[in-house]
């Protein structure tokens, strides 16, 4: 996701969390009307709270957005090193196991 689009889904967030944070219950009887409480206050304060979670996110992340996997460096580029048969990370000489996957290193 991009800064954008987490800012945009905070926006979204903060305007759903801050009616269902003012919105009471209101009953009528005859013609007499009287607010009986605030039934959503709990979900609008949880709402608000995402809302400062996203702001906080893409104040965070760059521009390029958040990266969703780690890139895999190719065999090529790593002339000399070993690579797990498992998940092509690299491997250290030293390295028993893989410190990505965990497997046996060969």
């Amino acid at each position: 996701m991009l800064r954008g689009e987490v800012i945009i889904l905070g926006v979204l967030v903060l305007g759903v969390g801050i009616v269902a944070y003012a919105y009471p219950q209101t009953y009528c009887v005859d013609s007499f009307c009287a607010t009986s409480g605030y039934p959503y206050r709990d979900l609008g304060t949880v709402l608000i709270g995402m809302a400062i979670v996203a702001f906080i996110i893409g104040a965070v992340v760059g521009e390029e957005g958040i990266p969703l996997s780690r890139p895999n460096v190719g065999a090529e580029a790593l002339t000399g090193t070993h690579l797990c048969t498992n998940c092509g990370q690299p491997l250290r000489p030293s390295d028993v196991f893989c410190p990505y996957c965990g497997q046996k290193a060969a």
